[in-house]
This record gives C-alpha cells, structure tokens and sequence, in this order.
C-alpha cells in the first residue's frame, strides 16, 4: 500500500512539473479571467441560498401530522388539525386547504397562514365532508422564490372507522406545481315550489247583438 501511495505522489509531481511550464507561458489577460471567475463563482455560492426552487428543484414542504376528527356541533363537518413544517430558506404563504371525502365531495376554505422558514404550525380547519372509505387533503402555497403560480402538497387520508376519522397517510404525500386553485363548489340553489302552469283568462263567450226592435211606420192624412 505504501508503494501505491509513493507511485501515486510521484506521478502527480510529474504532471506537475510538466504543467508549470505552459502555465507560465499564458498571458496575464488569461489569468485574469480565470481569478475573475473562480471569484464570481465563491461569491455566488456563498450569496445565493444552499436549497432553492432555481432551476426546476422543488422546495422542501412537509405533512408531518394530519387527521380530521367530526366536529362537534356541526352535522356532517369534521375538524382538520394538522402540523406542516417549512423546511424551506425562505417563508411560505399558505393559500388554501382541500379535502376530498369518501362520497368525492370538495370541500376548500381559504387560509392566510405565514409559516417562517425552518419552522412548523398547526393548522385547523373545518371541512364539510361525509365519513366513510379514503380521501385526500391538499394544502396550496405560494413559494415567492419559484417561478410556479402555486404548489400543492397533497396527502391521501385513511379512514378509520372504529374512531369514526381521517387520518393522514404522510410517508405517500406529493408536491407538484399547479397553475389554479381549487374553487368550493356552488351550493345548490333553492327551488320555488311547484305552481300550476299560468292559464289565460276565460273569455266570455260571443253573443250577438238582438236586432232592434221594429219601428210602427205612421200614416198620416194627404191634408197634414
């Protein structure tokens, strides 16, 4: 190993010795620019963040807890309690929060959570949903250093029935680009109650006028 490590030593030293020659036979202007951009280059580095969304990456987002329990006094509602952690540099705007239920209704409230960067919440939110078979919770952010309009992270929820709730599945959540926000959908509008279809007035029917009544002619003497 040690003789490795000898021919090793000796082979750089000869490259080396082989280099120095043609390195002082560039010009000045040359070196020039090679400091210059070894320069600009430590200084990006050491200006611009270690983990960014530049370039396509994504920024670090996280679930960690979510589950969605029924509300009390509030039929067919459930109460969202979760904790998101932003493990991104810079702070993050939470936008909106979705769910999906068992029956594949939407329910979306809107939400002005600020999350610093490398901090956690809890959130809370009450989401009109029906029990029953799995869902998805997705939560919408705006990341002010990334060229997406918005972000979604999204997690697929469980349903327990023996404790009647939704609980998060966090090892399967996704974040993905989107370039629209859910929108809650139209409640239904109220219907009038049945009314008989309009019927035109009766008209009365036709008479004709009686002819008027004939009139006595009167004769009167020549010598009137």
């Amino acid at each position: 190993m040690g003789r490795l490590f000898e021919m090793m030593g000796n082979a750089l030293a000869e490259t080396w010795q082989a280099v120095i020659p043609w390195l002082a036979g560039l010009p000045a202007w040359v070196w020039a620019v090679a400091v210059t951009v070894v320069l600009l280059g430590v200084a990006l580095r050491l200006l611009l963040p270690r983990t960014g969304v530049f370039g396509g990456s994504r920024p670090e987002l996280f679930l960690s807890r979510a589950e969605l329990m029924p509300a009390e006094g509030s039929e067919g509602g459930f109460q969202l309690l979760a904790a998101f952690s932003n493990l991104h540099h810079e702070p993050v705007q939470l936008l909106c929060i979705a769910a999906r239920g068992g029956a594949g209704e939407l329910s979306v409230v809107d939400a002005t959570a600020l999350v610093s960067p490398r901090r956690a919440v809890e959130l809370e939110a009450e989401l009109a949903l029906s029990g029953g078979e799995g869902g998805v919770l997705e939560l919408y952010l705006y990341v002010p250093a990334s060229n997406a309009r918005a972000w979604r992270l999204r997690v697929p929820l469980a349903w327990e029935p023996w404790a009647r709730r939704y609980k998060a599945d966090t090892l399967r959540q996704s974040l993905a680009r989107v370039s629209h926000l859910p929108e809650p959908p139209t409640p239904p509008r109220d219907t009038p109650p049945d009314t008989p279809p309009d019927t035109p007035p009766e008209t009365p029917p036709e008479t004709s006028p009686e002819p008027a009544p004939a009139r006595e002619k009167l004769n009167f003497p020549d010598d009137f």
